[in-house]
């Protein structure tokens, strides 16, 4: 009895510990790393937190009217000699912000 107090009290434990570690508000749209690029509208007016997925502080927030575009896109960046270059972009409205391609992205509204 005393072994299976002390199971449940850990997983009471663990069980409430993992439940901060997630990103606050709803899913909008998400990038996995090295995937292409998602994009959407937004669905409702409101303020939008852009996070780095499982991360609970958003990178930016910003206010977004619905209809909007919301989401990650590629864009040029030039040329290196014969190279294209591109940047992995989120996007939000008229506003574009360079991020990582090997990163996990969410765009969430708050």
């Amino acid at each position: 009895m005393r072994l299976r107090i002390a199971s449940f009290t850990t997983y009471v434990i663990l069980a409430a510990s993992a439940g901060g570690c997630g990103s606050p508000g709803t899913l909008a749209v998400e990038q996995a790393a090295g995937a292409p690029p998602v994009q959407t509208t937004v669905p409702a007016d409101g303020a939008y937190g852009l996070f780095i997925a499982g991360q609970s502080e958003p990178v930016v927030t910003l206010d977004l009217k619905q209809g909007e575009k919301l989401g990650f896109a590629l864009t040029e960046g030039g040329t290196v000699g014969a190279m294209r270059i591109q940047w992995r972009c989120a996007v939000a409205g008229a506003r574009y912000l360079h991020i990582d391609f090997n990163t996990a992205y969410q765009w969430r509204r708050l």
